[in-house]
């Protein structure tokens, strides 16, 4: 049995490939059971009709409650993946995605902000965090000579079209990771960090990136921030970082700082 909960006010697209990849999963005979929060749904029941031979549905009183059982595995699935084409500089990048992965089948336009302000330098070790599909890390490492990327998003999906968009691009010099927490971070060891955090959660995924940019920089390395409401951010980074600066950029503001010594000094006697 596989279960999916919907919700009416989700996207469709996702709905699709987790019924599919629900349908792919049982073995014939098994049951999927698929709920909606919306009594008078019809567009759950067509896709599930597109799967199953037969439908049952359990009204209750906010919701609907859906049944399908597997007859065959002879079922024609769509394919959700994505590419889209986006030009950073003299370079034509390709970006794989899928349904889930921030932003999917378009360059968001916070990263494009992003990625026209922040600065890489030859040599330089950049970390890119909540990287979604990749396109920031695919241009910070096809920017310059003996760049270094490295990648974290906590979502696998996210990771698996970065991967894929590296060797699409023949960027070998990126490496993606799935990390929630940032504890594969190694203290203190990049040049940069760029992030364009999700802004949900009251403000507690962003102190989150804020904390591990604090500890994967070394000592003066920059962090580049995409925002749309700077000043909290802003006020955030007071603690550790210097030369905090705010600019906007298109419909967004992008906010940056120097990882503090004196930050660096406190963290290291914090650490022993």
């Amino acid at each position: 049995m596989v279960a999916i909960p919907l919700s009416a006010h989700g996207d469709g697209e996702l709905a699709r490939d987790w019924l599919q990849c629900g349908h792919r999963l049982l073995e014939v005979g098994g049951e999927l059971l698929a709920s909606t929060d919306n009594p008078r749904d019809r567009w759950l029941r067509l896709e599930l009709e597109r799967l199953f031979p037969r439908v049952k549905v359990e009204p209750h009183a906010d919701g609907l409650i859906y049944r399908g059982r597997k007859t065959t595995q002879a079922v024609k699935y769509k394919n959700f993946r994505a590419e889209y084409v986006f030009r950073d500089r003299s370079h034509l990048l390709r970006v794989v995605t899928r349904p889930s992965v921030f932003s999917h089948r378009r360059l968001d336009t916070g990263a494009r902000a992003l990625l026209e302000t922040m600065v890489i330098e030859p040599g330089q070790r950049v970390l890119d965090l909540g990287c979604g599909a990749g396109p920031v890390s695919l241009a910070a490492a096809s920017r310059e000579n003996n760049v270094r990327v490295e990648a974290l998003d906590s979502n696998p999906r996210a990771v698996a079209c970065l991967l894929e968009g590296a060797a699409l691009n023949q960027r070998t010099n990126i490496d993606a990771r799935l990390d929630a927490s940032g504890s594969s971070i190694t203290p203190g060891a990049f040049d940069v960090v760029v992030a364009n955090p999700p802004y949900y959660s009251q403000g507690r995924i962003v102190s989150i990136f804020l904390a591990e940019a604090s500890v994967a920089l070394r000592p003066d390395g920059r962090l580049w921030v995409v925002t749309k409401d700077p000043q909290p951010i802003a006020d955030a980074m007071t603690s550790q970082f210097d030369s905090i600066e705010v600019q906007p950029v298109r419909a967004y503001w992008v906010v940056t700082g120097r990882r503090s010594t004196a930050a660096s000094s406190a963290a290291a006697e914090t650490d022993y």
